[in-house]
C-alpha cells in the first residue's frame, strides 16, 4: 500500500512538472504509446467514467497499472487502481470506475488517470476528466 502511495506521488510530481511545462501526453519528448479514451455519465452525486486504454505500439505490453489521483475530500472511489496483465496491440481495454461525488455544495473537480508499467515510477500516459457539478440531493 506504501508502495502505491509513493508511486502515485511520484506520479503527480511528474505530472505537475510535465503539465507547467506545456507538454501534456508526453513523456520524455517522445509520444505516448498509450492512448485514453473516456467519458463521464451521470448528473451527481454519483457518476460512472468509462474509458478506454489503447496500445498503440506493434507489440503487447505486460503488466502495466492504473492508478486515479483526485481529492479524497470531493469524490469517493471504491478501487484507487487496476491491473492490465497484457495491452495488445490497436484493441481498447475498457474501464467502468463508478465514484461519488462527497462535497455538500457537489463542487466540480479533475479526476487524473495514470497508466504506468509496475514498478517504475514514470507514468506513460495520464489522462485528465474535468467532472461537472453535482446535484445537490432533495433533502
Amino acid at each position: 500500500k506504501d508502495i502505491m502511495k509513493m508511486r502515485l506521488k511520484i506520479s503527480q510530481n511528474y505530472v505537475k512538472l510535465v503539465s507547467d511545462s506545456g507538454s501534456m501526453g508526453l513523456v520524455s519528448g517522445v509520444a505516448s504509446p498509450l492512448r485514453i479514451n473516456a467519458e463521464v455519465s451521470g448528473v451527481g452525486p454519483n457518476f460512472k467514467i468509462k474509458f478506454q486504454v489503447e496500445n498503440l505500439t506493434q507489440s503487447p505490453m505486460l503488466n502495466l497499472g492504473v492508478t486515479y489521483d483526485y481529492d479524497f475530500s470531493v469524490f469517493k472511489m471504491r478501487k484507487l487502481c487496476h491491473s492490465i496483465p497484457c495491452l495488445i496491440p490497436k484493441i481498447g481495454y475498457p474501464f467502468e470506475i463508478e465514484l461519488m461525488n462527497i462535497d455538500p455544495n457537489g463542487t466540480a473537480d479533475v479526476i487524473k488517470i495514470y497508466v504506468s508499467e509496475k514498478n517504475k515510477v514514470t507514468p506513460l500516459i495520464c489522462a485528465q476528466i474535468n467532472m461537472p457539478m453535482s446535484e445537490l440531493p432533495l433533502d
